[in-house]
């Protein structure tokens, strides 16, 4: 907790943001240095366990073997671990910018969707033929027209 927030000085949206968004950058950097790390170990593996099978050590090699094969599911799993990260980060973000821009919105806003389309049902005529899709009416009006100039 830094000193001003103490005395009641709240974070802007923003500061939260940069703050979470460096500590998710940094765990990021930690994964990726341990996941070059198992990968270096793996190469010296490999060739451990080369230098057993030539020297006819079999117990040895399956043992390097079980643990190369925890070793690479390990590295897959940092590559998650990773990603899932990076997707949190972006999330962070896209929210923050919605955010904002739902606060450039001006104050009037249409009803939702439920109830533009109660309305509708119950202002469809009783002949279920003539009653006209809403999602279709909108589609056809987004069309251009062939025949019209733009």
């Amino acid at each position: 907790m830094s000193f001003l927030n103490i005395f009641g000085k709240k974070k802007t949206p923003k500061e939260l943001l940069r703050e979470n968004k460096r500590q998710i950058d940094r765990a990021i950097r930690d994964i990726d240095r341990e996941r070059m790390s198992l990968q270096s170990q793996e190469k010296k593996l490999i060739v451990e366990m080369k230098k057993m099978a030539k020297n006819n050590q079999n117990e040895a090699a399956k043992v390097m073997a079980k643990s190369l094969i925890r070793m690479r599911h390990n590295i897959t799993k940092y590559y998650t671990v990773k990603s899932q990260l990076q997707a949190v980060s972006m999330r962070m973000q896209v929210r923050c910018q919605s955010r904002s821009c739902y606060r450039l919105r001006p104050t009037h806003r249409s009803p939702p969707r439920r109830e533009r389309l109660e309305d509708d049902v119950h202002s469809a005529d009783p002949n279920p033929l003539s009653f006209p899709c809403p999602s279709l009416s909108r589609r056809r009006s987004r069309q251009r027209s062939p025949w019209r100039t733009p």
